[in-house]
């Protein structure tokens, strides 16, 4: 499950059952009861031991993925102003962000959440939030 979450980024149950249970080239591609209560009790053991987090949660569904390395305290990076980046107009960025935005209506799980993780990276890097992007 950590190699999955590792490899894809943030995925629900469903998606790590697939992937841990090599659903995704077979005929039957949703994963059994059993099969999603036993990815749910691992969820829950490597959760109480924080070695998952909770990603997103939403639409009935919940997101997990490894938890975010610890940052050396110091001096804190300057969020950018959205003027500022409404001002630099580049549009490569720009494209970049269109271009994972389209990935998000892939029919794989693991392109949709690397394409999730990829933006998530993109933004942080900048320091914009989803509303200056929009």
């Amino acid at each position: 499950m950590l190699d999955a979450l590792a490899r894809y980024g943030p995925m629900n149950t469903t998606e790590l059952a697939q992937d841990i249970f090599a659903l995704w080239g077979r005929l039957q591609l949703e994963p059994t009861l059993a099969q999603l209560g036993s990815v749910q009790r691992a969820i829950r053991h490597l959760a109480a031991r924080g070695m998952v987090v909770e990603y997103y949660s939403g639409s009935g569904r919940n997101y997990w993925q490894l938890p975010e390395p610890e940052k050396p305290k110091g001096r804190r990076r300057q969020r950018r102003d959205p003027q500022d980046f409404a001002a630099a107009d580049d549009p490569a960025l720009a494209d970049k962000f269109i271009k994972l935005l389209g990935m998000l209506s892939s029919e794989h799980a693991g392109e949709r959440a690397n394409a999730i993780a990829a933006a998530e990276r993109l933004r942080k890097q900048y320091g914009v939030t989803l509303r200056d992007i929009v």
